[in-house]
């Protein structure tokens, strides 16, 4: 069967430099020179395309170039002369970069390349929106719809003791059970979501499961007793979660992740953290029970949090860092990329404290 739910698909066909250029306020060059009016009704865009286009797509695509004070560390293959791409146009931020046969569209100041792209897509296309319907397959038992005819609800959906608000959709073989979904939030395919609160336009892509039991447990020896877990998920609106990613709830607090957020795919929240808004968090980062990570943190792929770690405003882990400690001063903090053996591994940490690194302060 063709899904034909969501699609992007072009909300115009083609755009000339000259009212791509008076839309986002920008100016263009070819060869150095400006690009007058009149030349520039008569060159269209009919495509986005990546740095390194092929030279089968390179006719009438646009891409975008990272350059100067506005370049993002990291970003390698974008970080190249202009001259060596065949895009047809390129939005740049530098008026050095305009002398090649490519058109360097200038963004203005305050913008960079990558904000006027996406704009530019926000402009040129558009996402296909979905037809309200509930399919035949849906099980659906004490829900409570805020507008029911607004609503997509796909096969094989299980929905019991819900609230489910309008303009709402949520994907085939999904399960909700003592859930809130709030107004025109998107719940991918094969989404678990239990004891957990969902604000508006909250997005939870494929296979990610939230509400679970934490990973609390009585010891005993030889017994091993799982805690009961009588806490809630609240997730609050425009809030990115990626495909796998598992949010327990909490034992007794809540687990709460705050307006803005971006979550990766494949990350763990444990029960208990609170995740502050406008967080960036990346893919196979793990946050141990109770943490408190504070507002507009950035944290890069595969970074370890010990339980109960504070951390505050701002901060920025860099990839694969092990966080075993709360966190005093706003920085950028990361662990040492030094893979070895034991006991020069041991030679290190002890260097690492005498530096008094290990402070965070």
């Amino acid at each position: 069967m063709i899904d034909n739910r969501h699609k992007y698909t072009h909300n115009i066909k083609k755009i000339s430099i000259k009212d791509l250029c008076l839309s986002l306020k920008c100016e263009a060059f070819i060869d150095g020179e400006f690009i007058d009016d009149k030349l520039a009704s008569t060159l269209y865009i009919t495509h986005m395309a990546d740095i390194n286009v092929s030279k089968d797509d390179a006719g009438g695509s646009i891409g975008f170039l990272n350059t100067g004070s506005n370049a993002v560390a990291g970003l390698g293959r974008y970080n190249m002369s202009l001259d060596k791409s065949r895009l047809f146009a390129c939005f740049v931020v530098d008026k050095s970069l305009t002398n090649s046969k490519t058109i360097a569209v200038v963004c203005p100041d305050g913008l960079s390349p990558k904000v006027a792209v996406n704009n530019f897509m926000k402009m040129f296309y558009k996402i296909k929106s979905f037809s309200p319907s509930i399919a035949k397959t849906a099980h659906i038992i004490d829900v409570e719809f805020e507008d029911k005819s607004s609503v997509f609800i796909g096969q094989n959906v299980c929905i019991s003791n819900a609230f489910i608000g309008k303009g709402a959709f949520i994907g085939h073989n999904s399960v909700i059970e003592n859930s809130t979904i709030e107004e025109s939030s998107y719940i991918e395919d094969s989404v678990s979501i239990k004891f957990a609160d969902i604000g508006k336009k909250t997005t939870v892509e494929a296979g990610t499961r939230i509400g679970g039991r934490g990973f609390g447990t009585i010891i005993e020896p030889p017994l091993l007793t799982p805690l009961d877990h009588i806490g809630r998920v609240k997730i609050g609106s425009d809030v990115s979660i990626g495909n796998n990613s598992t949010i327990d709830r909490g034992m007794i607090n809540n687990t709460v992740i705050k307006d803005m957020t971006q979550i990766d795919n494949s990350v763990q929240i444990a029960h208990g953290v609170e995740l502050g808004k406008g967080c960036l968090v990346a893919s196979h980062t793990a946050i141990g029970g109770s943490c408190s990570i504070g507002n507009g943190v950035m944290i890069g792929g595969g970074t370890l949090f010990a339980d109960h770690i504070v951390v505050p405003d701002f901060t920025k882990f860099l990839g694969g860092a092990m966080v075993a400690q709360s966190i005093k001063k706003t920085g950028i903090y990361g662990t040492p990329p030094v893979l070895a053996d034991y006991r020069t591994m041991l030679r290190i940490v002890s260097a690492v404290k005498k530096l008094g690194a290990n402070k965070y302060s």
